[in-house]
């Protein structure tokens, strides 16, 4: 069984890995990144915890959802503008920070919606379509 891939963008290592853990035990691969810039080219770079860059490309990485915090420390991006990024490359994101206020600037952006981060493992029971589905019901519901 192929796993379905996950794109997370998380400063904070602790909970990166706990994330990382919870949802490879539901079958998500996990791509895991610490903080964004934009190249000359416009193109969007991620920089893993070793400082490691990797250009990404949402096509060749067939990601189903990002997981998107929106402060992330020592990063030229926040992730209000890697929201922006993500979703003018066609991602679904779900934003994850530790305030909702935040998770509300990023939905702004065009996040799906919102779950304060120390939510997530819990909420993640019923698989991330599951949830992205409850959030972007929820975010429906209120624009209406």
């Amino acid at each position: 069984m192929t796993k379905r891939k996950i794109l997370l963008v998380e400063d904070d290592i602790t909970l990166g890995d706990l994330l990382v853990y919870a949802l490879d035990k539901r079958d998500y691969e996990v791509t895991w990144f610490c903080r964004a810039r934009l190249d000359s080219a416009s193109k969007l770079i991620f920089i893993n915890d070793r400082g490691i860059e990797t250009c990404f490309d949402a096509e060749a990485n067939d990601i189903c959802y990002a997981l998107v915090d929106s402060r992330l420390k020592g990063s030229v991006m926040q992730g209000v503008d890697v929201t922006r990024a993500l979703v003018a490359r066609g991602l679904k994101v779900i934003a994850t920070s530790g305030l909702s206020s935040l998770n509300k600037e990023l939905i702004a952006a065009g996040a799906l919606g919102g779950i304060e981060k120390f939510d997530i493992v819990s909420r993640l029971s019923g698989g991330i379509e599951q949830l992205a589905n409850a959030l972007s019901a929820a975010a429906q519901a209120k624009s209406k």
